[in-house]
């Protein structure tokens, strides 16, 4: 374990959790001033389930490559845009007021969300320094 996981102890599970949560808020308010037209609930289901997995992919694949998850996805996304599919899980495609493509991606966001409170991002061997 790294020396600042160290010092926060029993907290960072919690600390994990409040910095996905509060840079996901500021992501969406950042967003949502910038839009000129009022697509919020689409805004805010795309971003979370973006979020979502990238949080997952960080799990999984390491905080470096946590970019790749979502990077993959939208090219599937793209292809399923091509081929009309109607299966929530292409939340990007579906209408604003979509409830399928809302769960979906409400539940991306709250799988991605426990898994990096839990574990935290995988790291690699170099990454963790020497034992001590």
């Amino acid at each position: 374990m790294l020396e600042p996981e160290r010092a926060a102890g029993r907290w960072l599970p919690w600390l994990r959790l409040g910095a996905a949560v509060a840079l996901t808020a500021i992501a969406f308010g950042a967003l949502a001033a910038g839009a000129a037209a009022g697509g919020s609930l689409a805004l805010l289901r795309n971003l979370g389930g973006m979020a979502g997995i990238g949080l997952l992919s960080a799990a999984v694949l390491g905080g470096a490559f946590g970019w790749t998850g979502p990077m993959a996805y939208l090219l599937i996304t793209e292809g399923a845009l091509a081929h009309r599919s109607a299966t929530p899980w292409v939340w990007p495609t579906r209408l604003p007021h979509d409830r399928g493509g809302a769960i979906c991606a409400g539940l991306v966001i709250a799988a991605g969300l426990a898994l990096i409170t839990v574990r935290g991002p995988r790291e690699s061997g170099r990454e963790s320094g020497p034992a001590s």
